[in-house]
């Protein structure tokens, strides 16, 4: 068996596919593009979808699709929770669902209540073995599987959750992959690096900002865009005009479809070590942007094969790898050209689709007690 693929025994197959999805407003923003993707290559595979979703966010899923979109909470108000929960049911027992998606560790009670309402399994998948409020008391007595988006993660998860023995797996974000590069495919194009993250805190771009600083001051011709918003850009931005940067760095909301964007630019800058989960990561990697990563052990980057690492806290570290990777265009354009066959090999939509549907049919069979095998080799 290949590595990371869930190995599904029994009749499993016999049963009828309509997953519901269940996530928040934050996970459907951070998913978007993982959730196109993945609703897309689902649609062959499931006889109907469902998504459960908060109201007003189905605009960041951007679908047009045949999924049926229900929003809940109807009503934004805590004291009319009966009437939400009548409503939301009453809509899921038209649709008949056969297994719940927990996309998000925040939804796992109204996950675990549906599935317990309508007997039935729910799948969680989570990014990391931290899971914020609920680490130790998730409600996993009607939970069939658990699904990591990290392989380093399997190992913990196991221990965490030893009623979970057996049913805990892996699946690998899929995407897209474009024919070509775009990583410097114009002489003619001034550099254009981009790096896609939450404007939470100053501190995360002080390094990263100041080894942008060094190249100016060399003379490298360049812009650099940080696309994203939050509580910190106002003084994002006020450093960024402290450092006399205000003419190549540009700050800018996320502009779906975001895959437009980065076709145009040469260089991905990651500086997250938890990346293997970011989809904007991936979206970069596939259109042949050459990546610029924080050092990490975990997910599908490999230094000087796929990406060039650097130290995150280091700021003369970041500077070496930017100043690298436009000083050899062709190392860069290989590195990107490397980063593209590894999501073809590894990450593509449809290996992403069946590790998922797998997860479901063992649930399935968890449920009726007629699990036989199941396996995983992270």
């Amino acid at each position: 068996m290949a590595e990371g693929e869930i190995n599904v025994g029994g009749n499993g197959s016999n049963v009828p596919l309509r997953p519901v999805l269940v996530g928040s407003g934050k996970s459907i923003e951070k998913y978007s593009t993982f959730l196109r993707h993945f609703f897309v290559g689902l649609l062959e595979e499931a006889q109907s979808i469902a998504f459960v979703c908060p109201r007003g966010s189905v605009q960041s899923v951007g679908l047009s699709l045949p999924v049926e979109m229900i929003e809940h909470p109807f009503f934004n108000l805590k004291l009319m929770w009966r009437q939400n929960w009548k409503i939301l049911v009453s809509r899921l027992e038209k649709f008949k669902p056969t297994v719940i998606h927990c996309i998000c560790v925040s939804q796992v009670r109204l996950a675990h209540k549906l599935a317990e309402y309508f007997d039935i399994p729910f799948v969680l998948m989570l990014d990391r073995p931290d899971v914020g409020m609920y680490p130790f008391f998730l409600p996993l007595s009607n939970c069939g599987y658990l699904l990591s988006c990290g392989e380093g993660y399997l190992d913990e998860l196991g221990k965490k959750y030893p009623s979970m023995c057996g049913r805990v797996g892996v699946v690998r974000p899929g995407t897209f992959v474009e024919d070509v590069s775009c990583c410097f495919s114009s002489p003619y194009r001034v550099t254009s690096m981009i790096s896609v993250k939450s404007l939470e805190r100053v501190e995360e771009f002080e390094y990263l900002l100041g080894a942008i600083r060094h190249l100016a001051i060399e003379g490298y011709e360049f812009v650099f865009m940080i696309v994203g918003s939050g509580n910190a850009e106002m003084r994002i931005r006020k450093l960024i005009r402290g450092l006399g940067l205000s003419q190549i760095v540009y700050v800018v909301p996320e502009m779906p479809p975001l895959r437009k964007i980065l076709k145009g630019a040469d260089i991905f800058i990651e500086t997250d070590p938890n990346h293997s989960s970011d989809p904007n990561l991936l979206e970069a990697m596939s259109v042949g942007m050459a990546v610029a990563a924080c050092s990490s052990e975990e997910g599908f980057l490999k230094d000087r094969e796929t990406a060039l690492f650097f130290d995150g806290d280091d700021e003369i570290s970041i500077y070496s790898c930017l100043r690298e990777l436009c000083d050899k265009r062709e190392f860069a354009r290989q590195l990107a050209m490397n980063g593209q066959s590894e999501l073809r090999a590894n990450n593509s939509v449809s290996k992403m689709v069946g590790s998922i549907v797998d997860s479901y049919r063992i649930s399935q069979l968890w449920k009726r007690g007629e699990l036989v095998d199941q396996s995983i080799n992270p």
